[in-house]
């Protein structure tokens, strides 16, 4: 199980990017909802903030039931988003583009 913390650190990892991630404590987080619940487009909320306190990790194996033998994420990741090189290549798409 990986925390939000772990996704975010691999995901700056797969990305080339260096990243420092600091916990928020939970009253500050709970602030920060409160606040957010008034910015157009509410990027967080505090509904957002009351669901991220509930482990959302199912207990049964669905994959297994349904035949799917499971992939590590980190084997994952570099199809989801990409390699740290591509983001030149994307960079000079969109340049070409303009």
């Amino acid at each position: 199980m990986y925390s939000l913390r772990d996704i975010v650190a691999m995901s700056a990892r797969q990305l080339g990017l260096r990243r420092l991630v600091l916990p928020l404590p939970s009253p500050l987080a709970r602030m920060q909802a409160f606040v957010c619940d008034f910015v157009p487009g509410k990027p967080f909320s505090s509904d957002n903030y009351r669901s991220l306190q509930i482990d959302s990790v199912g207990g049964i194996d669905g994959l297994h039931r349904l035949g799917i033998e499971p992939t590590r994420v980190q084997e994952l990741l570099p199809d989801i988003l990409g390699h740290p090189d591509d983001k030149q290549a994307r960079l000079a798409r969109l340049r070409a583009m303009h």
